[in-house]
């Protein structure tokens, strides 16, 4: 995590990347002030070959008249030229929200490379306001929505602005507080669009809980691609996945209903200490669902799980199923409680 990445993610949401009713005013100087056009255009020879013998000679100032009269037009190879003009200060200053404005124009025209090349001007205008320099006053949150922006254009420069996204959001970054969900969200699309970083996290367990609990928390929530993450975290060991997947599986929804794996998974999670899992674990013994119908395991589980949680649920049911069973048999769940007591001191 030591090393920064320098670009960022997609869902081709032009009309997010045209919010800028969020962002903060323009910086505080600007690179340049707008080539001024004259308003008596000299519209003869506007072609492409006479703006390229300008910029030959020299008269950047004619390049972006004839540029921005093609442009104007609906040209979106001059709408690319002015973005470059701007971008790479052609003959004037750097001016990147010009760069901005120009290929934004030539990208909602249809324009791949202008699409390419806007996602790396959001980039660099994020580092820009992330570190308050060119003019632009400092401002964290500013930065957040120019990285997003670049990375939801879904091209070269996306994968590194997602990474950069899922980094700030696991750690938090100046104003911006770390949050899991946001976190998930940039991995995940950083791994789709080939971030190397981004795909190592993804083979950690407790990152893949952390997807699953995304995809759970959706709205809708995506019950089937939470399974999924969480079977991979499961298979790492990680009990919290053992539980929700369990969970899930015992229920149903979005997946194949499956009592037997519910159980054995929640089995196997209750016996190290979740205590969501003693609490389901339970109730699987006491409706027999994947277990012989038992109820002082029942009882065991659950005291054990009322024993942990504030929840007032598990107490309920001890004292439901108390009320149910025999003096004996409430003894023998009280030994069953008393003996993994001591297993767990050891």
């Amino acid at each position: 995590m030591c090393k920064l990445h320098y670009v960022l993610l997609s869902v081709l949401a032009l009309a997010f990347m045209q919010k800028t009713s969020t962002l903060a005013a323009e910086p505080t100087t600007k690179t340049s002030d707008n080539i001024a056009i004259n308003s008596q255009i000299d519209k003869n020879n506007m072609t492409f070959d006479a703006a390229i013998a300008a910029l030959k000679r020299g008269d950047t100032a004619r390049a972006i008249q004839i540029y921005t009269f093609l442009a104007e037009q609906g040209n979106t190879i001059a709408s690319l030229s002015l973005g470059k003009i701007y971008y790479e200060g052609i003959g004037i200053p750097i001016n990147y929200i010009e760069s901005e404005k120009w290929y934004m124009k030539a990208t909602e025209g249809g324009n791949a490379e202008a699409k390419d090349r806007l996602s790396q001007v959001y980039f660099d205008i994020s580092l820009m306001y992330d570190n308050g320099i060119e003019g632009f006053a400092k401002n964290t949150v500013v930065a957040m929505d120019y990285l997003k922006k670049s990375a939801l254009l879904m091209v070269g420069p996306s994968a590194n602005s997602a990474s950069m996204l899922s980094l700030y959001y696991e750690g938090g970054h100046d104003d911006i507080q770390a949050d899991w969900q946001e976190f998930a969200r940039w991995t995940i699309l950083a791994a789709e669009l080939g971030d190397a970083e981004a795909e190592k996290k993804l083979q950690i367990g407790e990152v893949q809980l952390v997807i699953g609990n995304f995809y759970k928390l959706e709205e809708p929530p995506n019950l089937s691609e939470a399974a999924k993450w969480y079977r991979k975290a499961a298979d790492q060991n990680i009990y919290k996945a053992m539980t929700y997947l369990g969970e899930i599986l015992h229920n149903g929804k979005g997946i194949v209903q499956d009592y037997r794996e519910a159980s054995q998974l929640m089995q196997k999670a209750a016996e190290h200490g979740e205590a969501t899992a003693q609490q389901l674990y339970g109730m699987m013994y006491m409706l027999g669902h994947g277990v012989q119908q038992d109820n002082v395991q029942a009882l065991k589980w659950l005291t054990i799980a009322a024993s942990k949680s504030n929840e007032p649920y598990a107490g309920n049911m001890v004292q439901m199923l108390q009320r149910r069973m025999s003096p004996e048999q409430v003894q023998k769940s009280q030994q069953l409680v008393s003996e993994w007591g001591n297993v767990q001191r050891k």
